[in-house]
């Protein structure tokens, strides 16, 4: 066994070197998002029978049990507070563990440092045994890290800790199956795509399973997302569960330990294709070379957001039914700053959707830069291709791409909120409203294109910057911070629509703002060295 493993803490320690401020800006974001939003949420309901009334009108919902999960513990004072972190915060905890196991497996086997090490005598599944057991150390931080903010922000210890589980047993379980899509797939981008499927797919199982008729419950227990709700503090603190999580996340590890074992180096069980043997007239130009590398992934986020916004379309009309208390209205009104309760919801929710979106353009402006660690902007750069044209080829998708998003958000939730008030002159307003959020999404990616221009090993702060836009922008209202901090968060200079004042001062700086980040960043890409 120690042979098999030699050389797992020298790599451990490594990883988790080259891994510091990822870890940082991935943990301080879900950490700050959970304990600001029990924080603020945890006072709007502070008798039992307010609990209960919400958390039922919750349940009555399909759209909200679709996206975040059914409340089975209507008392719990962290159900109204939580359950939306439990669904769409989960789906942020895997992506940071897939993302971490395949970088240090099958993206160090594409750049060739697996063949290094194992040259070097270490063995040969040695690093998925590090990329394991750093994600193991990166949700030990994230669980305690989580506990002792939900504890600070005043939920209950139990709850606070359950919570937590739930997050690292949901990272374990697809830190493995992550683990398994590096040994299957014949790339690192597969892999990503593998677990990601992966991903979607359990997340649809647990949204059937909670919503579909009573002969189909049963699918919520094939998902770990099923079994992340169970034991989490909405849900009654279900212990037993996270035992099926660890032994599902245990099995899977074992099995991509034993087939790195023995599967060849570079080797994958579907090989990638070649391709044509010729470029097509779109791919010789970078233009079209980089739109076919991200038209995929757009595509996948178009669905994903037409779908979330037809849902959020659908639910608004009984938004106030889980309204059940002075202090829950005053919540919505402040987050949209309507007087109308339907449109305050909205406006809550478009501005959700825009921090998402930021997250599209975020990822692809930093593709430019994952493409240049691993030397594949040389090769490009060595045609008459320049650098402006380069970078803008990436800024083109991730500003047109996350504009797309938008439309097809609002255009959902329009549609869906005239189709069930009868009323399709809802949808034009609605659409406004998506539009009137895309200049606060372009700050974000200008940010990202700046730090990729002028300090390109600190790109990932985009993240982090945009964990703190949320937490202003979002949660900002809530806690009555001061104007002028919240006014910091681009999502907070948006006019709150449809429904309220309409303004261009406010989407004129915006516009500007990016135009700035965008202008610088191209002269540092230009004039920075490559790599």
């Amino acid at each position: 066994m120690i042979e098999t493993l030699r050389g797992t803490p020298e790599l451990v320690g490594t990883g988790l070197r080259r891994d510091r401020w990822t870890l940082v800006g991935w943990i301080g974001g879900l950490v700050t998002v959970a304990t600001l939003s029990a924080r603020a949420t945890l006072p709007l309901y502070p008798t039992l029978a307010e609990r209960r009334s919400a958390a039922a009108a919750v349940n009555a919902s399909a759209g909200t049990i679709a996206l975040f999960g059914r409340i089975t513990d209507l008392s719990s004072p962290g159900a109204l507070s939580l359950y939306k972190m439990s669904g769409f915060g989960g789906v942020f905890v895997a992506m940071l563990a897939i993302v971490l196991v395949v970088r240090h497996t099958r993206a160090d086997e594409d750049a060739g440092r697996s063949e290094l090490l194992g040259a070097s005598g270490a063995a040969r599944s040695a690093p998925v045994a590090a990329a394991l057991l750093i994600c193991l150390v990166a949700m030990v931080l994230l669980a305690v890290a989580t506990s002792i903010g939900l504890v600070l922000a005043g939920l209950g210890a139990s709850g606070a800790i359950a919570f937590a589980a739930e997050w690292a047993g949901l990272g374990l379980v697809f830190a493995a199956l992550a683990a398994l899509a590096a040994q299957v797939a014949s790339s690192a981008r597969g892999a990503v795509r593998l677990a990601a499927v992966a991903v979607g797919i359990a997340y649809a199982l647990r949204a059937v399973g909670d919503v579909g008729p009573a002969w189909l419950h049963w699918l919520t227990w094939t998902s770990p997302f099923g079994w992340e709700l169970a034991v989490g503090a909405a849900q009654g603190d279900h212990w037993w569960v996270l035992g099926l999580s660890l032994g599902v996340a245990a099995t899977g590890a074992a099995g991509a330990l034993a087939t790195a074992d023995r599967r060849d180096l570079g080797a994958g069980l579907f090989e990638a294709s070649a391709g044509p043997p010729s470029a097509g007239r779109r791919l010789r130009e970078v233009v079209g070379l980089t739109w076919a590398l991200e038209r995929t992934s757009l595509l996948v986020w178009s669905i994903a957001f037409f779908f979330y916004g037809a849902l959020l379309g659908g639910f608004v009309t009984g938004a106030s039914r889980f309204l059940t208390s002075t202090s829950s209205r005053d919540l919505i009104y402040r987050l949209g700053g309507q007087h109308v309760l339907s449109n305050a919801f909205l406006a809550a929710e478009l501005s959700i959707a825009a921090v998402l979106a930021s997250g599209f353009a975020i990822s692809v402006v930093l593709r430019l830069r994952a493409e240049e660690v691993e030397g594949h902007v040389e090769a490009v750069l060595a045609t008459a291709t320049s650098r402006r044209r380069l970078l803008g080829s990436y800024l083109a998708v991730a500003l047109g791409g996350s504009a797309i998003l938008m439309v097809l958000v609002a255009l959902g939730a329009g549609l869906a909120y005239g189709i069930s008030s009868r009323d399709l002159g809802h949808v034009g307003p609605v659409v406004v409203a998506g539009l009137a959020q895309i200049p606060a999404v372009w700050v974000m990616a200008g940010f990202a294109a700046l730090l990729v221009g002028l300090v390109p090993r600190l790109a990932v702060v985009a993240w982090v910057v945009l964990a703190l836009a949320i937490a202003l922008g979002e949660i900002g209202p809530l806690l009555r911070l001061e104007h002028w901090l919240m006014d910091l968060s681009p999502f907070g200079q948006v006019p709150r629509l449809p429904g309220g004042t309409f303004s261009w001062v406010p989407l004129g700086g915006l516009v500007v703002v990016s135009l700035m980040f965008l202008v610088v960043g191209d002269a540092g890409y230009r004039r920075r060295d490559i790599g």
